[in-house]
């Protein structure tokens, strides 16, 4: 059975958003997993929530990642020039892997569209 094929067991990531969902203040219920770290797809858990915004859970080894991406949402959110997501909650919780709630923007995920990029 290939990657693209292959049937994932989601419980488990589905525990991690609820636990970041928990902490952020967020509701989990009807999260759907997007990509996850061990899938080959990203180096971060990505969630899109029930209220259509995302949850993005930063992987192993990621804290640096996280620290920069956060700094840059809030600092380009600042500005009129780009079109970023809103950062609606933040945190690390203790033991746990860090996280961003983010805004649902207008338009397209890139996993809808991925393949229509002009390369």
């Amino acid at each position: 059975m290939s990657d693209e094929t292959a049937v994932h067991d989601d419980a488990p990531w589905l525990e991690l958003c609820r636990e970041a969902c928990l902490d952020a203040g967020v509701p989990s219920d009807g999260a759907r997993v997007l990509t996850t770290w061990d899938r080959g797809y990203s180096w971060n858990a990505i969630y899109e929530l029930a209220s259509g915004d995302f949850l993005k859970l930063y992987g192993p080894r990621s804290m640096t990642l996280f620290r920069m991406e956060s700094a840059l949402l809030e600092l380009l959110a600042d500005g009129p020039a780009v079109s970023v997501p809103r950062i609606l909650a933040s945190g690390t919780p203790s033991g746990q892997r860090p996280y961003l709630v983010l805004a649902q923007m207008p338009g397209q995920t890139a996993e809808h569209t991925w393949d229509d990029i002009p390369r």
